[in-house]
């Protein structure tokens, strides 16, 4: 007898569900689920009276149907939401009044949870029903989005449906909800970097991995920065940084500053958390080198990963060689280096008694620098009675200090 009830209550819930199938889902916001013809195909059903009464609540992440709970959660990808569809039957062989769908979870519940009670008369797009009732037997499905993960770990939505029953016999109402959660998991994936590069000439052009390096002037020294970056998906504690020396003088002054993850300004080791994609720098000084001696040495960092139960760690090197040779002067405008002065020629209808024989350097005060003015209508000092500028023509910006040279004529006076 009990069997012939349980397959009558199997007939009337699917009954009462082919309205829901024949709608195809739950309004624009859900018209991806309209593409499936029949959504709540492959939904599994408890027969009545299975347990004694209760509310039969099942979810599943939208194309998979494999049940996932906390020991066998769904692998997922970082920072990526999932669309949960969850399904309500009563069979607490009488109505449910005012029935309510609530989440909760770890980092948080579904969102935008809304079900479809339009089979029974009631709204749809909604999470709750006041004053409204599902039949025992009655199937309502519910949609929810179920909140991604930003780094590696265990993620869950719990989805539960409460609502009122009302005895005939003259007792009092009462509550009665039922429940399903669904597990995922972000597999951990662990991963950091460090860099280190001549301050100088920035991450790029300052990397130098391979030797012979960088070409430092004799006699100088090379200040040095390194980069740490959390590049994995899992949050990572407890960073120390090194550096040992390959060849040459060792580096000297090593710091970190931990303060933008809350940690200390200087050292070498902390703390701190570094979550994903979180990074810090610190800076060095390799010593001054001679002409033709070689330096070079790795930089190390090592940092605790909870699901490796251990450290990771990264390495980069630097090379760095000292090197005596005269930079060669780029040849600029006229044959010269750039900002030395330009050697005078004649110019046209100057008398040979009149050519440019010394350079006299101006200094414009910006105050002046508003406009194109000859070099006589700035004030020079510094000249005799028998010395006249001539034949220069400056072009100042507004606002703008700049020193400029001219040709100083120095006039001849033949005498008879």
């Amino acid at each position: 007898m009990k069997r012939h009830f349980a397959a009558r209550n199997i007939c009337a819930a699917l009954l009462l569900a082919l309205p829901v199938i024949l709608v195809g889902g739950l309004g624009s916001a859900t018209a991806a689920y309209a593409a499936d013809d029949n959504y709540a195909a492959g939904w599994p059903t408890i027969p009545a009276g299975e347990g004694g009464p209760h509310i039969n609540v099942t979810t599943r992440h939208d194309g998979e149907w494999t049940w996932h709970d906390r020991s066998n959660p769904e692998p997922i990808a970082v920072k990526t939401e999932y669309q949960m569809r969850i399904r309500v039957e009563n069979f607490t062989y009488a109505p449910l009044w005012s029935p309510t769908m609530t989440t909760d979870g770890d980092p948080s519940g579904g969102q935008d949870l809304r079900c479809d009670f339009s089979p029974f008369g009631g709204p749809t797009g909604v999470a709750s029903w006041p004053g409204g009732s599902i039949p025992h037997g009655g199937v309502v499905y519910c949609l929810a989005t179920a909140p991604g993960r930003a780094d590696a770990g265990t993620i869950y939505s719990d989805y539960k449906m409460t609502g009122e029953i009302r005895p005939t016999d003259g007792t009092a109402p009462y509550t009665k909800w039922g429940a399903d959660w669904w597990w995922g998991k972000v597999e951990a994936k662990p991963a950091i970097d460090i860099e280190k590069w001549s301050t100088v000439d920035g991450p790029s052009g300052g990397d130098f991995d391979e030797a012979p390096g960088k070409l430092v002037p004799a006699g100088s020294t090379t200040p040095i920065t390194l980069t740490v970056t959390n590049t994995g998906n899992e949050t990572l504690m407890d960073p120390t940084v090194t550096d040992t020396t390959l060849e040459g003088a060792a580096m000297t002054d090593l710091s970190c500053d931990f303060s933008a993850l809350g940690g200390p300004a200087t050292g070498t080791l902390s703390g701190i958390t570094m979550k994903p994609g979180d990074s810090f720098t610190c800076t060095g000084l390799i010593p001054a080198l001679a002409a033709g001696e070689r330096h070079s040495d790795m930089a190390h960092i090592s940092i605790w990963s909870n699901s490796k139960l251990g450290e990771i760690t990264d390495e980069d090197p630097w090379y760095g060689v000292g090197n005596d040779e005269k930079p060669v002067a780029p040849v600029g405008p006229g044959g010269g280096v750039p900002g030395e002065p330009v050697p005078a020629k004649p110019a046209p209808g100057l008398p040979s008694s009149e050519m440019p024989s010394e350079r006299a350097t101006l200094s414009v005060p910006a105050a002046t620098a508003t406009a194109s003015r000859s070099v006589p209508q700035l004030a020079t000092t510094g000249f005799d009675s028998s010395d006249e500028l001539r034949l220069v023509t400056l072009s100042l910006g507004a606002g703008t200090a700049l020193v400029a040279s001219a040709a100083l004529v120095r006039r001849r006076v033949r005498r008879g």
